[in-house]
């Protein structure tokens, strides 16, 4: 496991950004990526340290066997520490500092910057907790971390899914679908909805031209293969249809994953501004799955931000993926609608 983003909220939070220990008060910045904090530690900055108060490791401090492994990198068994104390309080395995102590001080220092915020400070750290347990869990239900596998799937050549994931993405659209959120992140709450309506004619496009291929895989259905007698203009015209199709599914993927990322800046900008600071945005994947597989870099360009134009809802989709295979439907590549729908890319 590692320390999510609700465990280092609540801990940073509630800590007021300090040391815990006793008459230290010193504050702390946030651990970053290796180099980001190199420098700021070579520039003075007090680099915070997240430690454990059972350790997770069967010789390292005050490790207890019992203890859960799933609550090891948990708020419950954390403490903030500079540097200087933390290797105070693990010297000599610990010894000098026992599980209920530690408890006891980071207690006592919570309640002294409860107290030093007073009650519309408590108030707005409630909120923030909750909107960060609730982003947690929007990530766990979209599996965001794997948005470039989900990507991969459904913008291979002829799109796949399996059962696992056409399941994820339809219970995570009903999840943002029936979702309220606290008016207090208006710009969060924004992008949530722009994600809803993405992710919702994503699902409603995939169920549509989906079909079970077998017990564990969903393919894209390609209509013209239906054609149990020969004529060519019936099969010119479900070619036609099954196109049109295929490169809406392709353009609600490119559009679904601006959303995503769109959201993420959001987050970043109202409620944690070192969120993903380490894994950053979310990549789309589109290839063969097999000789090769580009990943693309998708956002919204500042124009589109600043004018509201994010998504812009599936018809409109279908009427540009119309519009270029009009002259084309044999030749057509999505890439052209890629590169049309994507002010900037940055390709792997």
């Amino acid at each position: 496991m590692a320390i999510n983003v609700v465990a280092r909220k609540l801990l940073w939070g509630r800590a007021g950004d300090q040391c815990a220990m006793p008459d230290c008060f010193q504050s702390l910045t946030i651990d970053l990526a290796h180099e980001e904090s190199d420098i700021l530690a070579a520039a003075g900055a007090v680099i915070g340290e997240e430690a454990h108060i059972r350790s997770s490791q069967p010789e390292g401090p005050r490790h207890d066997p019992a203890y859960p492994t799933e609550k090891l990198d948990t708020y419950e068994n954390l403490l903030l520490l500079c540097p200087t104390h933390h290797a105070i309080v693990d010297k000599n395995g610990g010894s000098a500092f026992s599980v209920d102590s530690l408890g006891t001080i980071k207690r006592q220092h919570e309640a002294r910057i409860a107290q030093s915020i007073g009650p519309n400070g408590m108030q707005r750290r409630v909120i923030e907790e909750r909107m960060t347990a609730r982003v947690l869990l929007w990530e766990q239900k979209i599996d965001l971390d794997n948005w470039a596998a989900t990507s991969g799937q459904l913008n291979m050549p002829v799109p796949v899914l399996t059962d696992e994931r056409y399941n994820l993405l339809h219970s995570a659209s009903i999840w943002l679908f029936e979702k309220k959120w606290p008016r207090a992140f208006p710009k969060i709450v924004g992008a949530f909805r722009n994600l809803d309506a993405a992710f919702g004619d994503l699902t409603s496009q995939v169920s549509q031209t989906m079909v079970p291929r077998t017990e564990d895989l969903w393919e894209f259905d390609r209509v013209y293969k239906h054609l149990h007698r020969w004529d060519s203009v019936e099969y010119d015209r479900l070619f036609r249809l099954t196109q049109e199709e295929r490169f809406t599914l392709y353009g609600l993927v490119i559009e679904t994953t601006k959303a995503l990322n769109y959201l993420i800046d959001c987050i970043i900008e109202e409620l944690d501004p070192f969120y993903r600071f380490d894994s950053g945005v979310v990549l789309m994947r589109q290839g063969d799955g097999l000789m090769h597989a580009d990943l693309h870099r998708l956002e919204y360009s500042e124009r589109d931000v600043e004018s509201g134009h994010l998504f812009p809802g599936i018809e409109a989709i279908r009427r540009q993926v119309a519009a270029m295979i009009k002259e084309n439907v044999h030749n057509y590549e999505g890439r052209v609608m890629f590169h049309l729908n994507s002010d900037g890319t940055a390709e792997q």
